[in-house]
């Protein structure tokens, strides 16, 4: 509940399922304690977020049950190292339990944001879902991100992948995706390639990775969308497969 005391609704220990887009308010939400927020497809974009924490059985602090919701959140500060998720699996052809962090115009980062407040926290995505980081300003200090399972997108003009000095992990069996950017993304890349599950997806438009890479096992690239270029150093004792 909320009152004029206590501005905030704050979530820990269990999971609370939005039931329409305005049932928070407007004072926002904080995420804590292992305390899970259900966006349950509905449209969040009002609400300011805080969020620290692997929520309820590790399954995510933030998850989205229910249908594709694109307009999920917008403004997003992590206060801690942070896991996000939510069921799968990822279909584009039918959707479910997506979920996004994303601007009102994929062509500007005005108005939305993924924060950090300026500290290296990591960021996990965890469950076989969607989670789309679309036309959003990271914050240049976000630390590693962990992609364990489910896709990880990141599009159109979203600023970065925060600091160029941290990994992004991709593991066997979950992907990472590129849509229509026109960032120059630049983190250190492990792949963890199963020879099955694509490790890299070219979603869509010509995108650009400037980070150094490193391949472990068979590592599948789907090379769908215009082109994918990869501009520096690509190692390790994997394999590069190209699928598409």
């Amino acid at each position: 509940p909320r009152s004029t005391l206590f501005p905030y609704t704050t979530l820990f220990r269990s999971t609370v399922k939005a039931g329409t887009g305005s049932a928070f308010g407007k004072g926002g939400i904080v995420i804590t304690n292992g305390g899970t927020l259900d966006v349950n497809a509905q449209d969040l974009t009002g609400e300011t977020v805080m969020v620290s924490g692997s929520g309820v059985g590790g399954r995510g602090a933030i998850v989205s049950s229910g249908g594709q919701q694109i307009k999920a959140l917008r403004n997003v500060t992590l206060a801690g190292d942070t896991t996000i998720g939510g069921a799968g699996p990822w279909n584009p052809g039918n959707n479910q339990n997506r979920w996004d962090i994303r601007a009102a115009s994929t062509s500007s980062t005005n108005g939305c944001s993924l924060s950090t407040g300026g500290h290296p926290y990591k960021l996990t995505k965890t469950g076989g879902n969607q989670v789309s980081i679309v036309a959003a300003d990271v914050d240049p200090k976000l630390g590693d991100i962990d992609i364990q399972q489910g896709l990880m997108g990141w599009e159109t003009v979203t600023s970065s992948m925060g600091d160029p000095a941290s990994n992004i992990i991709v593991r066997a069996g979950a992907t990472l995706s590129f849509y229509n950017s026109t960032t120059l993304w630049n983190k250190h890349f492990i792949l963890y390639g199963n020879g099955v599950g694509t490790n890299l997806y070219n979603w869509s438009g010509a995108n650009v990775v400037i980070g150094p890479m490193q391949l472990n096992g068979d590592c599948v690239f789907w090379g769908g969308g215009t082109s994918l270029l990869l501009s520096n150093v690509v190692g390790g004792a994997g394999t590069l497969i190209k699928n598409g």
